[in-house]
Parts: structure tokens; sequence; C-alpha cells
């Protein structure tokens, strides 16, 4: 009988490493007697197999000595074609159970990385952010077939984070679609004046369509001096009919953006302008960053230190919103120095912005991590800063003298009115009397 087994020349399957708990070890009986080869050990169907060979040879050859009758047997196992069958059945269905252990185990260590991942609780992550562990890219790092160790997690963990973030934040970008940010522009934005609808209106004898032809072919002078001349044409110019004259005149003097929202008016008025917009009456400096103007007075009323602020709910968005440096306004007196004042924020702005993120969904709040809203923040304000750039390097070529006033901090009321020529228009345009 061990003739026949070894005949098989199958090795221990016990012996294999990885192979202790499986299946094939289970099944397997000993039937070495202490046999210090590999073959001591064999599938119960295949030592069947052999006594059942065994058995056949003896009927035949029922008076052959033991020699001759084992000979047989090595020469049935090893040549007949029923037994190769035999033996080729039994390791096909052997891997066969190999392949559904080691896709069950692949499968429990998938769902322990999934757990580990969502026990993450700071990121917030979803069964749907989780990528499919059967595609190519995470089969072999996830179906290794053996329980899933620290060492094994940290190795994946980096490239498998950077995956399910990027899930993560496109779903969350669909929800937070909806809530848009505020901006300094939206803060400060100075809105539309005058009728919506012109319908039967009359200025000057001409109805209200043909007048705003008429105003069409003048320049920017002329127009500022004609807006003066009554209410009703004040109020028609600035309204939202009139845009597309004041938009002429804007890409006429090279200014090529505008602040989203704004009315066409109310940003060149804003572009050219250098009253502080917050006192009325001093030389103010010109800061698109902030969408507004302000003067030395005025200034630390209007920007605090972004650090020192007490908003709780946005310190985590500090880092993506709209801010200054610092430096040069503390260099001239603008703001008081304080340690650690390195970055400055609009008042209005920043109860803007807290007002903005108290008042999101519940559910917004409890989905969406610090660094997503954060992310979105920065996002969303970006085309904003483009904007702003664009006009600080359109005012700064237009009106050089306007950077030094951080130097000077001159109050221009009671003094001779500045010099508009460097913007190629005259004393009166805006409301600026001469």
């Amino acid at each position: 009988m061990r003739d026949a087994i070894q005949a098989m020349a199958w090795a221990n399957p016990a012996r294999v490493a990885g192979m202790e708990a499986t299946l094939l070890a289970l099944k397997s009986i000993d039937v070495g007697d202490r046999a210090e080869d590999a073959n001591d050990v064999i599938l119960r169907s295949w030592a069947n197999s052999a006594v059942a060979a065994v058995h056949h040879v003896k009927q035949i050859k029922k008076n052959s000595l033991p020699k001759l009758i084992k000979e047989e047997v090595t020469g049935l196992i090893r040549g007949d074609s029923w037994w190769a069958r035999e033996r080729l059945t039994s390791i096909r269905n052997a891997q066969e159970v190999n392949r559904l252990e080691a896709k069950r185990q692949g499968r429990k260590r998938a769902d322990r990385i999934a757990s580990m991942l969502l026990d993450m609780t700071h990121l917030k992550f979803t069964l749907e952010d989780i990528p499919n562990f059967d595609l190519p890219r995470w089969r072999p790092l996830v179906y290794k077939g053996t329980e899933l160790t620290a060492v094994d997690f940290g190795k994946i963990k980096g490239p498998l984070l950077k995956a399910v973030k990027i899930q993560r934040d496109a779903r969350l970008n669909q929800l937070l679609r909806n809530f848009v940010p505020p901006t300094p522009s939206s803060v400060s934005n100075p809105g539309y004046h005058g009728p919506e609808d012109i319908t039967g209106i009359v200025v000057a004898g001409l109805p209200a369509k043909i007048f705003l032809e008429i105003c069409m072919n003048l320049d920017l002078a002329t127009l500022s001096a004609v807006e003066k001349t009554c209410r009703d044409v004040r109020l028609l110019l600035q309204s939202t009919h009139a845009d597309r004259i004041w938009r002429r005149i804007r890409l006429s003097v090279g200014l090529m953006v505008r602040f989203q929202d704004w009315s066409e008016r109310a940003f060149l008025a804003f572009a050219m302008s250098r009253t502080c917009d917050r006192c009325g009456h001093m030389e103010g400096l010109h800061i698109p960053r902030i969408a507004y103007i302000i003067c030395g007075d005025c200034f630390e009323m209007e920007l605090f230190n972004a650090n020192a602020h007490n908003y709780k709910p946005i310190k985590p968005l500090v880092n993506s919103m709209v801010k200054l440096s610092a430096g040069s306004y503390v260099d001239a007196g603008w703001v008081r120095y304080v340690k650690g004042c390195n970055k400055l924020m609009k008042a209005s702005y920043a109860d803007a912005m807290l007002h903005w993120v108290c008042h999101l969904p519940k559910a917004v709040k409890k989905a969406v991590p610090d660094e997503t809203l954060a992310k979105h923040v920065e996002t969303t304000t970006r085309s904003f800063l483009d904007i702003a750039n664009q006009c600080e390097t359109w005012r700064s070529a237009r009106d050089p003298g306007c950077l030094f006033l951080v130097q000077r901090r001159e109050a221009w009321y009671g003094l001779a009115p500045f010099d508009l020529s460097v913007l190629s228009v005259d004393d009166a345009l805006f409301g600026i009397a001469s």
C-alpha cells in the first residue's frame, strides 16, 4: 500500500508555507506511519483510489507473489489512463479549493481595509468613496490571502487614501455647489439702482431706450456730466439697462475685467475712485483684493489681524480666505504692530463668512470635513482674486501716485483736489467736485 501511495508523488500539504489551515490539508490523512519522506500525507480520495487499485490487482492475480502485485499496482497507478484522469481531477479539485480559500481570505482582508478607512471619522469617508478592490490597480495589494497587518496597511495607506479622498471630494463637490461662500466683492456689492422696466419712461422728452442709444456714443466725461442733470437720468444710467454703455467705456480705458455681480458703472467707479468707502471724504487707498477703498484713519476700523479673530467656526477656513499682507501697513503706522500680525482680514468679509458657515445645513456640516470645505472656499475665491490682481495691475499703471498713499496718509479735504488727469477724466467724474 505504501508503494502505491508513494507512486502518486504527492507532497505533504501541511508542510507547505501558508497551507497549514487550508481545506487541502484538513482533508488529508497520514498514511506514512512516521515516515520521514515528503509523501507521508495524501488526500482521502486519492488514498481510496490507491486501495481500490490494490484490490483490483489482487482479484485478477490471486496467486501472484506480493512483489509482482506491487509492481502491477505501481504500473497501474503510473501509467493507466483511468488513474491519470482520476489524479488530474483530484488536482483540479484541490486547486479550486485553494482559489476559493484565497478569495475568501482576500475578501476578508479587503473588508478589514474598508473598515479601517471608515474608522478615520475625521476624514468622513463613506462606502461610496472606497474603491473597488477587484480592480487591477488594487487587487495585487489587497488579495494576498493572509491576515492584514499594520505593516501591510502602511504600504498601501498613502496611495489608497489619495484615491479615496479624490472620490470623496468629487461626491462632496456636488453637495457644495449650491452653497457658494461669500467673497469680498459680494460683501461690498453696491448693486443696481433705477427702474427694472423702462417701458413707457420718458427722459428729456425721449423714450428711455432712445435716450440710452444716444448715450452709447458719449465719452466718459460727457456721460458723467449728463448723469448729473437730474434724478431720473441718474437712476436710468445706474440701472441694468445702462450696463452696455458703461461696459463700452470700461473696455475703452483698457480695463478688461469686472467683479462678478457688480454693475458695470459701480465697478468702473470703484476702479477710478480714490475716495474712502467708509468715511466718504478722505483720500483712500485702492485695494482690489478686499474690493474696498479705505483711508488711513479708517483702515484699522475695517481690517484686523487675521490670526487674532474670535470666530471659532471659520478658524479652519482662515488659510483659504482672502487676506492682505500686513508688513507695509504696519511699517507705515496704518495698523498698530501686534506680535504675530502678518495677515489682515476685512471685518465685514469675516462676518459674512461666519454667517455662511453657521447657516450651512446640518447634513452638510456633518458630511463635509474641514479640509474639503476649505478647498471649496479657496476654489470659489480664486476667480475673484484673478480679477482683483488684474484690476490692481491696471490701477497701478493708470494712477501710480496712489501707490505712495500708504507712506503719505494725506487728507484730501481742505487741500487742492488731486489731479485726475492721469486717469484721462475731469475732476467732476463720479461726483468729485473741484
